[in-house]
């Protein structure tokens, strides 16, 4: 192991000494333009001389298929070729240069939010935003919500949306941090300083997620086998998340920061998924028939479904984006969960021998009305 550091090194030590030499011997636009006036030919191009510098680049290819697994209300990702491609990272300096040669070769250009939103319509998790349980997402989540918090301050009291009357306690950011059953002392940063790191932890890998009963002891045998010197931290089925997806099989849609709660109400459970129960002996071929019936339900519903809020007890996890999906058609967001929510809702799948699997309801932190979606869990 130590020999394998001590070869990074030198290779590093040796880029660093390249990149810093190129940048140095760097050509500059004027000394190109005339030696471009100096060819025989106008518009042909330039024979590389000794003199040029060789720029060392990272090439990284992108793109997996994306599987969905069986289910009644799943269709497929039209639009994963979005993400699909190759990483290019060059030497400090360079950019420039790159950038006006794929420019003019018909590249398009894309900023981080065009990037957000072709990941979010394929649904893939975008870094940092959708990264919950790493440093970058904390920042991120802290720009973000204070910039929130400012707009929302500018309103009249009269004006604004009165959260803690709706009994919203976080309605600017994904507080996975109140899932716990244990609390955490808060501890305030002093400015400029390395944000610490979330008292939650994010799980990848599919393997871990169907062993969760002897989830630490499989974390120390994958370490070990790795041959690794460090020890794992215990880690909590509610302070550990698996990011996930969810598709609502209803009219409307999920915004950033909504919270997800589980179903454990047999009757909601019903009126929820009746639409999608009925329709597998009697299809609705219909947009208009499935509003028409939707429409009709709405008359027959009691009370107690009309005003459902879940409580504190149901809250598994938030959605970090979400919107409604062009290329699926109906609302969709990318999100976490806790590993203690996600086993409590495959138990009641199996209790109550649910027909639709996965099923949750989600509330947007400005509406005082909860949508049925199906979740799937990402690796």
């Amino acid at each position: 192991m130590q020999d394998f550091l001590k070869k990074c090194l030198l290779v590093q030590m040796k880029f660093h000494e390249t990149r810093k030499s190129l940048i140095e011997k760097k050509i500059t636009e004027y000394a190109l333009n005339q030696r471009r006036e100096n060819n025989l030919v106008p518009g042909t191009k330039l024979e590389p001389t000794p003199e040029d510098g060789q720029i060392p680049l990272l090439l990284f290819q992108r793109g997996a298929p994306v599987y969905q697994q069986a289910g009644i209300t799943n269709c497929p990702l039209s639009s994963s070729e979005l993400i699909e491609g190759w990483t290019l990272i060059l030497p400090r300096g360079w950019g420039m240069a790159f950038w006006k040669s794929l420019i003019f070769a018909g590249a398009r250009v894309a900023g981080f939010e065009d990037m957000r939103a072709m990941h979010f319509e394929t649904g893939h998790s975008y870094f940092p935003h959708d990264f919950p349980g790493t440093r970058a997402f904390e920042i991120q989540r802290e720009l973000v919500r204070k910039e929130a918090e400012e707009i929302w301050k500018k309103k009249p009291p009269a004006k604004r949306i009165n959260f803690a009357k709706r009994g919203i306690e976080h309605p600017f950011e994904c507080a996975f941090e109140s899932l716990g059953l244990i609390d955490h002392m808060v501890i305030d940063q002093p400015e400029g300083s390395t944000v610490a790191r979330p008292t939650y932890s994010l799980l990848h890998g599919a393997p871990l997620r169907y062993h969760l009963d002897d989830l630490n002891t499989r974390l120390n045998a994958l370490v070990a086998k790795r041959g690794l010197n460090f020890v794992v931290p215990e880690l909590r089925l509610d302070e550990t998340l698996a990011k996930i997806r969810l598709k609502y099989i209803d009219r409307g849609k999920p915004m950033a920061n909504a919270m997800i709660y589980l179903v454990d109400d047999q009757e909601v459970y019903e009126h929820c998924t009746h639409h999608i129960r009925t329709s597998s002996s009697s299809p609705l071929k219909t947009k208009r028939k499935l509003n028409e019936l939707l429409e009709a339900e709405k008359k027959n519903v009691c009370e107690k479904i009309s005003n459902y809020i879940p409580s504190k007890s149901q809250h598994i996890g938030y959605i970090t984006n979400g919107n409604f999906s062009f290329s699926l058609g109906h609302g969709f967001g990318i999100g976490a969960c806790t590993l203690n929510g996600l086993k409590r809702m495959e138990m009641l799948d199996a209790e109550q021998n649910r027909s639709v699997k996965r099923l949750v309801v989600v509330r947007n932190t400005t509406s005082l009305k909860v949508r049925a979606a199906q979740l799937e869990i990402l690796a």
